[in-house]
């Protein structure tokens, strides 16, 4: 793999895997994974915090991602990298990817209506450790530290 091509992992019905590479060119690595594959237990082949970004296009309203699906997306992107969730718009009912990218450990969700069917949410993953402890130091002012003695 050459140094400075971009990494990208799409999860798309087959039919669009020509439009998608047409449209990324040679200025990607670039990994498809069958939409379907998404419905089973799911790990992509490829060392962790390897890809740049994640395309995911369902195919279907009521597609039904596998549990393992969000956490190996998220194991695969480097931190910083960007997930962006391309799916069709539910006529009455709120979107939830915004909601099941932060379950996942994602910032920074964005919408993007689209074409008036299609839908995309957007997330990146935080530059930091999901799950690290920082600690804390709050000090209080002196008046607040006695009155917390004579209490």
């Amino acid at each position: 793999r050459a140094a400075m091509l971009a990494t990208l992992v799409a999860c798309a019905p087959p039919a669009a895997f020509g439009r998608i590479s047409a449209m990324l060119g040679t200025s990607v690595d670039l990994v498809l994974v069958p939409a379907q594959a998404l419905t089973q237990n799911f790990t992509i082949q490829a060392s962790s915090e390897w890809a740049d970004r994640v395309y995911v296009e369902l195919p279907d309203l009521n597609f039904a991602l596998h549990s393992s699906v969000m956490g190996e997306l998220f194991r695969v992107l480097k931190k910083g990298g960007s997930v962006c969730i391309r799916h069709r718009k539910a006529d009455d009912s709120k979107n939830a990817w915004p909601s099941n990218l932060i379950f996942a450990g994602f910032v920074d969700t964005t919408e993007n209506d689209g074409d008036g069917v299609m839908v995309e949410t957007s997330a990146i993953k935080p530059p930091w450790e999901v799950g690290s402890a920082v600690p804390l130091s709050i000090k209080r002012s002196k008046q607040e530290a006695q009155e917390t003695k004579k209490a």
